[in-house]
């Protein structure tokens, strides 16, 4: 075999054994699953995953580490008002939701869709979604404190390119599909429907990408 098919080859394996390897899930079941109120001066952000085959990071422009999500759970962030990009790293790709300017007091939401015969999206809620039943059968996770920064940076992989081949593809929608990635400023309504307390996620582990 010709040495640069062969060289062609282990490069292709090593890339497929990287994106179908899985990513390590870094979180823990969180104590309680009720939606605090937002603290003074600050607003909520609850990323939630229905469902899907992979685990995700979340990251702010920044590059800050949020937590991560995986099928049925959820976690929530407290951030500044104002304007916020919000990306998900999924494998060797990357998504980003656009806010307009949070408003303090408030709770908003963003749902990862991985459904298993569609591509992956990242999704605001709208003003007259029910943010509440879109995570009343999840299960409430938390950032791990024992796992160590460089193991969640292990798991990150790239994300500055991530998140710079997120904001090439934002750059390239039209203003109307914009508008679908873009968190509105109002706030998503907390419906009446309870979000369980029994609602316990399942113990960290591997999860693995088709």
């Amino acid at each position: 075999m010709d040495h640069r098919i062969a060289k062609g080859l282990v490069i292709a394996l090593v890339a497929l054994s990287s994106a179908c390897g899985g990513t390590r899930f870094h979180m823990r079941p969180a104590p309680s699953a009720a939606l605090e109120t937002p603290s003074e001066g600050h607003a909520l952000v609850v990323f939630a995953m229905p469902q899907g085959r992979t685990v995700i990071t979340i990251l702010d422009q920044y590059g800050v580490y949020f937590g991560q999500l995986r099928g049925g759970t959820f976690f929530a962030r407290e951030v500044d008002p104002g304007v916020h990009r919000f990306y998900a790293v999924r494998n060797v790709s990357g998504h980003v939701v656009h806010t307009e300017a949070l408003e303090a007091g408030r709770t908003y939401f963003v749902l990862a869709e991985d459904p298993f015969a569609a591509a992956f999206r990242l999704r605001p809620l709208g003003c007259d979604d029910d943010g509440a039943a879109a995570i009343a059968a999840l299960s409430r996770v938390e950032p791990d404190p024992a796992v160590s920064e460089s193991s969640i940076r292990d798991a990150i992989g790239d994300e500055p390119m991530r998140m710079h081949e997120a904001d090439q593809r934002w750059e390239r929608l039209t203003a109307a599909e914009q508008v679908q990635v873009t968190l509105p400023t109002c706030s998503v309504a907390v419906s009446s429907v309870p979000v369980s307390e029994t609602s316990v996620a399942s113990e960290p582990g591997a999860d693995t990408a088709p």
